[in-house]
């Protein structure tokens, strides 16, 4: 027994410390050198001005709602630090890869509830080689962090279902909270998620249901209380409206509208209407409630007047998702270092889930959330790195597949 469990740490050990060291070229020949995209504007503005904003009009800064807040703390944090560009920006992208390594040992972990060792050490390979999974670790984006924790999320949700230590929900429940706050369309997969413990896992205590509540919202309250007491509002983003409206417009593709602009009060560049709607809006505290509920509305006008249009859009977005976008635009989508490893894992998952299907309960959650984030992603677009949130649960699905090709011949 003793060697048995010194054999696993070492295999721990050993993957962690592989996982590292493959990304710290990466992140010096690939890693990005500044804050990107929406980063620097809320870090700056909150480091600088005290306030946590993604707008301003002069001096007066709207309270963000319009990204979720937790990565934009995460680099905040390092800010403190007062280093140099250069500095700051390697212990961010460093503190990443440390992310990606811990969540290759946590799936080589989930793993072991579905395989065999030698398969197991395959799959977990494959996962920590993945060349797009090595290029996000380089990358100013909240996609590590995210795949770090839904790696968690699974594992103890696994954890809870199959041992009895109450620690499991809280740990279960903080998890959600911040993935929560990291993402907030994971609040709908969240509420799956407790459906799914309460109508398939009935000897399941209800004692650990609200032990996962109350560490959720105990993660969420202080946010929460700021949104509700500062904007009169207990949502965590309020970004649904243009999301959706970027991927259903008339000149939205696979990826969402690609043709529009944005500066640092908002998108522009629009057709004359909506952009004199948007000129329009009262400048107060609730500008990004006012704007993004502008977004839904136009949205939602859009998907009326031509519905034909926008399901053959969801359509299309859900098989690129589900595989691979067959005409995007995203510069190197096609190098051979991303498209092959992407249409060889989604091709495997799907058939993977095919046959694994009332395999088991845990293994049936596994892939009811892979189907679910494809299916809610399609309603606004699809982006590259949107691939590796479901890349874990590919792979797994993928080790299904491989068992039962072995075991048939």
């Amino acid at each position: 027994m003793l060697k048995i469990f010194e054999k696993q740490k070492f295999t721990i050990l050993t993957i962690l410390i592989i996982s590292f060291i493959i990304r710290v070229p990466v992140i010096h020949l690939f890693g990005d050198q500044t804050l990107q995209n929406e980063w620097p504007v809320l870090v700056n503005n909150l480091f600088d001005n005290g306030k946590f904003a993604f707008r301003n009009f002069g001096n007066f800064y709207v309270p963000n709602l319009y990204m979720p807040p937790l990565y934009a703390w995460f680099l905040y944090i390092f800010k403190l630090l007062n280093l140099s560009n250069e500095n700051y920006i390697n212990i961010i992208l460093y503190t990443q890869a440390i992310f990606a390594s811990i969540s290759v040992v946590i799936f080589y972990l989930i793993n072991k509830k579905f395989f065999s060792n030698k398969l197991n050490i395959f799959l977990t390979t494959i996962f920590s080689f993945f060349p797009s999974y090595l290029y996000a670790c380089g990358q100013i984006s909240s996609i590590t962090l995210y795949i770090f924790l839904i790696i968690l999320f699974i594992y103890f949700f696994i954890k809870i279902t199959s041992e009895h230590n109450y620690k499991y929900a809280f740990f279960l429940g903080t998890i959600a909270g911040l993935m929560i706050l990291l993402r907030g369309e994971f609040i709908l997969l969240f509420i799956f998620s407790l459906f799914y413990l309460f109508f398939f896992y009935k000897e399941l205590k209800l004692k650990k249901v609200v032990i996962i509540l109350i560490s959720t919202f105990l993660v969420l309250s202080p946010y929460l209380y700021r949104n509700a007491s500062e904007l009169n509002t207990f949502s965590i983003t309020k970004s649904i409206g243009f999301n959706l409206w970027k991927g259903n417009n008339p000149y939205s593709n696979v990826e969402g509208d690609l043709t529009r602009s944005v500066d640092d009060h908002g998108p522009i560049g629009f057709e004359g209407k909506i952009k004199e709607k948007i000129n329009n809006l009262k400048i107060d505290k609730y500008y990004d409630i006012s704007l993004d509920n502008l977004f839904l509305n136009e949205a939602i006008k859009n998907i009326k007047n031509d519905p034909e249009r926008y399901i053959k859009l969801y359509i299309k977005k859900f098989v690129s998702f589900l595989f691979f976008d067959l005409n995007s635009t995203i510069k190197n989508y096609y190098h051979v270092l991303h498209i092959v490893p992407l249409v060889v894992i989604s091709i495997a998952s799907f058939f993977g889930t095919i046959i694994s299907i009332n395999h088991s309960k845990n293994l049936n959650l596994i892939i009811a959330l892979y189907l679910l984030y494809i299916f809610i992603f399609s309603f606004f677009f699809i982006l590259p790195r949107y691939n590796l949130i479901i890349l874990p649960m590919q792979i797994i699905l993928t080790g299904k597949l491989i068992n039962k090709i072995f075991k048939k011949i």
